[in-house]
């Protein structure tokens, strides 16, 4: 059986260097992975506006099934990236609509469980709920709370963590989690039931911790070890949802978990030397064999 990849999160418009990209989690994961091999679908919302009927149809070019995708609110949501930057870039959202418009979504049980992996990146909590609700053991449920959860804590949920398999997050997103949750450590949130967790830490690398019988690993894959491409840094947008497609890549492919973590570096390495989320569809033929040959 095929297996597919569904990414639940948000489509928008992001405005880096006062110009445009087609942006959100949600579309710029399911591009790239799209290009990758991966038969990915969107579960979002999107606007009637001319920049959100030109992202449908690069969307629908790039082979992405947006069956469900709705417009459902007047203009897409806007992000804009604002420079110069030090550890971390300064975005500025606006929602237009889509948290209360994307929270309403019905949920169909029946083309959620047809899915390998679905990824919940920034999704509303109540759909988020939604989703883990009719979620069955067969499906791998992958959680990604985003930066969202330093300003509310309703963007994690023990209940949907007990139907998690992954948790992705940053360093200052996975203190907020622990705080949220009551918690001292990492390790304390294997007992909720999830099965890895892959902490990103920029140029440091990633640790992913996993699972081996009745203990929890640390693994770390740092930057200085992985051959990834070099490339001068041109904008950081988007490098954490290039990391999961690589990740995913070879997740799907039942790779260990070093090698997954490898290429998530990998890919977010190459998306670096570009403005936008993005990569390339050139850049990614030049690379995509280097990219995956370790």
């Amino acid at each position: 059986m095929e297996k597919k990849l569904l990414i639940v999160g948000n489509l928008a418009k992001d405005i880096i260097r006062g110009k445009q990209f087609f942006g959100g989690s949600a579309g710029v994961i399911a591009i790239n992975a799209t290009r990758l091999g991966i038969k990915s679908s969107i579960l979002s919302v999107i606007g009637n506006d001319q920049f959100s009927k030109k992202y449908l149809d690069f969307l629908k070019a790039t082979g992405v099934d947006i069956t469900h995708v709705y417009q459902k609110v007047k203009k897409i949501p806007v992000c804009e990236i604002e420079y110069p930057f030090a550890s971390s870039l300064k975005r500025v959202w606006h929602d237009q609509g889509a948290l209360e418009a994307m929270s309403a979504l019905k949920v169909d049980g029946e083309w959620i469980n047809s899915f390998t992996l679905i990824h919940l990146v920034s999704c509303p909590p109540v759909l988020a709920r939604k989703i883990s609700e009719v979620i069955t053991s067969d499906v791998c449920l992958s959680y990604e709370p985003g930066p969202r959860i330093l300003h509310s804590s309703a963007y994690i949920n023990v209940k949907i963590l007990k139907k998690t398999k992954l948790l992705f997050a940053n360093e200052e997103e996975i203190r907020a989690v622990l705080k949220v949750l009551s918690l001292s450590s990492v390790e304390e949130i294997f007992h909720l039931g999830v099965e890895a967790i892959v902490i990103t830490r920029g140029k440091d690398g990633s640790t992913i911790y996993f699972k081996v019988k009745s203990s929890i690993l640390p693994l770390d894959v740092r930057s200085v070890d992985v051959k990834a491409p070099v490339v001068k840094v041109i904008d950081p947008t988007g490098a954490g949802d290039a990391y999961r497609v690589g990740f995913f890549y070879g997740y799907l492919r039942g790779f260990c978990w070093k090698r997954c973590g490898n290429l998530g570096a990998k890919f977010a390495a190459e998306k670096l030397g570009q403005l936008g989320g993005i990569i390339k569809k050139r850049s990614l033929e030049n690379f995509r064999m280097k990219l995956f040959s370790s």
